[in-house]
């Protein structure tokens, strides 16, 4: 690659960059707009007891709570079926349940995460924007 078009491909990936880092910065200006507005919403519609004003309407979400192993095994406890059961792990919860609700070492806790860690984890590669 010549001097010049090396340039020029400096010169454009960093103005890339900025309407990268511009448009991240609006996305969140957006979504806390409209975090902020839909509460607002929801307030005017449960004071107005309607559950519908101008197409948008109030639904309720289904959300799974995060379980541990042992609290799945015990609802499951007369079925073999939870070895078929794909779960992602919280690995900072994980090592607070090992610490505080298990009282387990320092030590014992970290060889276990390296361990979850060297055989589990999974690598992307993405974009971080600096001080974000």
């Amino acid at each position: 690659m010549t001097e010049a078009m090396k340039k020029s491909h400096i010169e454009r990936a960093e103005l890339v960059a900025k309407r990268y880092k511009d448009v991240d910065e609006q996305l969140t200006v957006l979504q806390n707009f409209k975090t902020t507005l839909g509460a607002e919403l929801m307030d005017l519609m449960e004071v107005l007891d309607v559950g519908k004003v101008d197409g948008v309407k109030v639904v309720d979400k289904t959300i799974v709570q995060p379980q541990s192993m042992g609290e799945i095994r015990k609802r499951f406890e007369d079925d073999n079926i939870t070895d078929l059961f794909t779960v992602l792990v919280d690995a900072d919860t994980t090592v607070e349940n090992m610490r505080y609700v298990e009282g387990l070492q320092d030590t014992l806790i970290q060889k276990i995460k390296d361990r979850l860690h060297e055989e589990y984890k999974h690598t992307e590669r993405g974009l971080k924007i600096d001080g974000r």
